[in-house]
């Protein structure tokens, strides 16, 4: 395979510059006059040569066939009596490795880039069987159009996860300047570690990876690329301190009646700067961290003698579901008989009831507006904004994505479908594998991913673009998983279950976090949140009170339950700014503690 500058390939392309030790060169086909590039597979020494040049060429066929703009075109394998070279377009741009020795390690947001791209363009490879096998940062080009692989080096040998590992590799280069994972790679840290876990089998896929590194971009939108909602390490300007003003005092709620009370310590803290906030069904606002050994504690509160103040009486019909609006001004809250009654949160009285709602779930979307069932409403004037019945029946669980133009729903068939709000058309139904309708949907809070979770005790991550299931199943509970919720930066996934458990994930990975939350009742879990801090969990179930758990598992001591319900409680939910919890119960009664 030696090869110099102007030297010859098949009598056809003449060698212009090394661009890979060697390996991948930039040439210039003189029978068409363009420039090409060919990239070197090495035949394995064990191998009988026409079968390899078969298998080779038949792997080049395959690749040539895909169509992705982060793949270089395939126009022709030139064999050779030690191995071969694959002919591909030429793309005009600096290779990674050349890029990072010149001008130094990247952002984490530029790595991200090219990250996604990569790893984007290998979920195509892989999908159709192939493996890049030669992933190196000498083979990836950083093009005006983007980022571009060129020189496969072995499709027909490698294996998916081979790729992944390299992929590892290649983010740790860009990220630190070492070609191996070092403790220098900051937040991709931990996405590095899975791609290059000594364990194959554990490496999550490389659409998983994709959806993982474009949460540290900025959203696109409709008008162009909105200011980053999630870490960042480009460049930071600095902005003058401005403090919010203090929230209006919560007025027009009765305190449930109890013997007088020490009086208990409160902390109340706003979040200042924080992303997009998203009220999912039944479920608050959730937040990632780290996770060790999770243990049922009140940080800094002594639960027991916070009493709860009543936001609305029982009156005979249970509470199904709650749903704070973003900015946490409006709770709507739907009973068992399909009626939805808005509050204003802040003076604490009832501005409408909507009274053919649906009692199975509450998403509220961008300016208020109102999911419930097959309809989206304006929760303060009670108008019905869309009505999809064709659609969204009452078999159905539905979610709003954040943009508020489209609703998932799987049917009773368990069939998932994407429906766009301002055309009412439909995609393709797509089986979730739960065996029938989902328990829960819904989105993160970027609309990059979406969670299903079914009665089968599994819960499954999609890609609402494509509608295309993100790696295997998360499984691990022993019973049907009954709700889900994601965290504010869309890396954490929260399940209930059946099995009396809570279970934390990690979007990007699939792997479970720390140790399940297990509950001292025997009996479901129905709801699940987390504060807007991301400090501590919220489960309620079968049981009249709402348990905290401490996800960093730092403080060893057990804090009480909330108390003050009547019976099972269905919903759980947190203020979105605020330390305050928010739970509704078949007793008909919605209770809110100040944390």
């Amino acid at each position: 395979m030696t090869q110099r500058t102007g030297g010859f390939v098949a009598g056809r392309y003449r060698m212009l510059e090394s661009i890979d030790a060697g390996t991948v060169w930039t040439a210039h086909d003189e029978r068409v006059g363009r420039h090409v590039s060919l990239a070197w597979l090495a035949r394995p020494r064990d191998a009988d040569p026409e079968a390899w040049a078969a298998a080779a060429a038949r792997a080049a066929d395959r690749i040539a066939a895909l169509r992705h703009p982060g793949i270089a075109a395939v126009h022709a394998l030139v064999a050779e009596v030690d191995g071969g070279w694959t002919v591909t377009d030429h793309v005009t741009g600096r290779t990674l490795a050349r890029t990072v020795t010149e001008d130094g390690v990247m952002t984490l947001e530029d790595a991200a880039r090219v990250g996604a791209r990569i790893a984007d363009a290998l979920a195509v490879v892989h999908a159709a069987g192939l493996a890049h096998g030669g992933l190196t940062p000498g083979r990836v080009l950083l093009a005006e159009q983007g980022t571009v692989l060129i020189g496969f080096g072995g499709g027909h040998t490698a294996t998916a996860v081979d790729d992944l590992w390299s992929l590892g590799v290649l983010l740790a280069f860009a990220v630190s300047g070492e070609p191996r994972p070092t403790s220098r790679t900051g937040p991709l840290g931990p996405l590095i570690a899975a791609l290059t876990d000594p364990d194959p089998a554990r490496r999550p896929p490389a659409a998983r990876i994709a959806a993982a590194l474009r949460r540290y971009l900025p959203p696109v939108t409709a008008s162009g690329w909105a200011p980053p909602a999630g870490p960042s390490a480009s460049a930071v300007v600095p902005v003058p301190h401005v403090a919010p003003a203090p929230p209006p005092p919560l007025t027009g709620f009765v305190p449930v009646p109890a013997a007088p009370l020490a009086r208990p310590v409160l902390r109340r803290r706003l979040l200042i700067g924080a992303g997009a906030l998203v009220v999912v069904a039944g479920g608050g606002i959730l937040a990632s961290k780290v996770l060790s050994t999770a243990v049922p504690i009140a940080k800094g509160i002594d639960t027991a003698m916070i009493r709860p103040r009543v936001v609305m009486k029982a009156n005979g019909a249970g509470v199904r579901a709650l749903a704070y609006s973003p900015d946490g001004s409006l709770l709507a809250v739907a009973d068992e008989n399909g009626a939805i009654r808005v509050w204003d949160m802040p003076a604490g009285i009832l501005v409408r009831t909507i009274e053919d709602g649906y009692a199975g779930s509450l998403h509220f979307g961008p300016g208020a507006a109102l999911l419930s069932g097959p309809a989206v409403w304006d929760p303060r004037t009670g108008e019905t904004l869309h009505r999809f019945p064709d659609v969204l029946g009452s078999e159905c669980t539905t979610a709003f994505s954040p943009d508020g133009r489209t609703i998932a729903t799987v049917d009773g068939k368990g069939l998932l479908v994407f429906l766009d709000i301002s055309t009412g058309r439909t995609s393709d139904r797509v089986p979730t594998g739960h065996g029938g309708s989902a328990s829960a949907v819904t989105y993160s809070p970027d609309g990059s991913v979406l969670a299903t979770c079914g009665q089968d005790g599994s819960a499954s991550l999609w890609d609402p673009a494509s509608g295309d299931r993100l790696g295997e199943p998360l499984t691990g509970h022993a019973g049907g998983v009954t709700c889900g919720a994601f965290s504010p930066d869309g890396r954490t996934l929260a399940t209930g279950s059946a099995d009396r458990t809570v279970r934390l994930w990690d979007t990007a990975t699939g792997r479970s976090l720390g140790d399940p939350f297990v509950t001292e009742w025997k009996g479901v879990v129905f709801d699940v949140a987390f504060d807007a801090e991301g400090e501590k969990v919220a489960s309620v179930g079968q049981e009249p009170s709402v348990t905290l758990w401490d996800v960093h598992g730092l403080l060893r001591s057990t804090g009480s339950p909330l108390l003050g319900h009547d019976g099972v409680i269905m919903s759980v939910a947190f203020h979105p700014r605020e330390q305050i919890a928010v739970a509704g119960g078949l007793d008909g009664s919605v209770l809110l503690w100040e944390l």
